[in-house]
């Protein structure tokens, strides 16, 4: 019996068991089934908003494409529009170009031959140009070197006066200094030359005396002064062998300018460099034993200047006083015979 009660109790518990767990099933089956719907309801809301929002987006698109579409077509159009005018003037353009080709290119050749003889026209008034150019060039530079050997004459000119004055006054230093400013000027200027000569021989400087003597024979060869000069000066410097070679050359233009006494004079310098005087004497024997002129006539016009000057330091006195008749003889002041006594 009590084991039966056991059982009993044990069923009971057990059923009681089972009613409450299936009452508690229920109550958590309840539960989960409305958690799932508040979750479906979610997601069907969910889904709705999102086609709702590609339901904007589509009509969004729609219109958008519309407007594109119309966007489009207006610029075709436009586009389309223009074109055929490009099209248009081009077809104006070819037109008007292919009918009046021949025309402009008629007009094009004559407005080039036309530049060509304004070219040919120009160019020959450029060379023209520029011959005048030349021209008046060549008259400028003429006139400017007409007008600087105008003042260079005066200047020359002035020198020479200035050197004249000086000379004749004795100062020969100061006239060489004028003398050589001019010959800078013009260093051919044959007067000029022969007053420095003349002062060089006057301030017994004779060597420079016969390298300006050289200078006038180089610009002058044809001028017996400057010959009878220079064989006057080698002989003073007795420069025998120099005298000889320019007598020698020169001898038929000195005869021809004085056919007697000349060469006779020069003849008689180297006697007194010698210091020869019955060398001397003979010298002037053979000459009397020819015609003389008469005494009161010069028979040598010649300046006797330069050798006197020598005569004053020669020796012995005979000689000296010898030599001043034969001088004063060619001068035409005594005769014959008073050179011989």
């Amino acid at each position: 019996m009590k084991n039966q009660f056991i059982i009993t109790l044990t069923t009971l518990s057990l059923l009681l068991f089972s009613i409450s767990y299936a009452a508690q099933g229920d109550i958590a089956g309840e539960n989960l089934t409305n958690l799932k719907f508040e979750q479906l309801a979610t997601h069907i809301k969910i889904n709705d908003d999102a086609v709702k929002e590609i339901r904007r987006d589509q009509l969004n698109y729609k219109i958008e494409k519309d407007i594109l579409k119309e966007t489009y077509s207006s610029n075709i159009q436009t586009i389309n529009i223009l074109i055929a005018i490009v099209l248009g003037l081009f077809t104006i353009i070819g037109f008007l170009g292919v009918k009046g080709i021949a025309s402009i290119k008629n007009e094009f050749n004559k407005e080039l031959d036309e530049i060509k003889i304004l070219k040919s026209k120009y160019e020959l008034k450029f060379i023209e140009i520029e011959k005048e150019q030349s021209r008046a060039k060549e008259d400028y530079e003429e006139l400017k070197t007409s007008n600087e050997d105008q003042e260079n004459r005066l200047k020359i000119l002035e020198i020479q006066e200035k050197a004249g004055s000086f000379i004749n006054n004795k100062n020969y230093t100061r006239a060489l200094s004028y003398l050589l400013v001019g010959l800078e000027l013009e260093p051919k200027d044959m007067i000029m030359l022969g007053q420095k000569q003349h002062c060089h021989i006057k301030l017994k400087n004779y060597a420079e005396a016969i390298n300006t003597g050289e200078i006038l024979f180089k610009n002058d060869p044809d001028n017996v002064s400057i010959i009878l000069n220079q064989c006057e000066l080698y002989l003073i410097t007795k420069n025998i062998d120099e005298y000889d070679k320019l007598v020698e050359k020169y001898k038929a233009a000195i005869a021809e300018r004085e056919p007697i006494y000349m060469i006779w004079y020069f003849e008689s310098i180297k006697f007194l460099q010698k210091k020869d005087l019955e060398g001397l004497k003979k010298h002037f024997q053979n000459l009397v034993s020819t015609k003389i002129e008469p005494s009161k006539s010069r028979r040598l016009n010649w300046d006797f200047a330069d050798i006197k000057e020598i005569m004053a330091s020669v020796e012995p006195v005979e000689l000296n006083n010898f030599f001043a008749k034969i001088i004063l003889f060619l001068e035409g002041g005594i005769e014959t015979a008073e050179v011989i006594v």
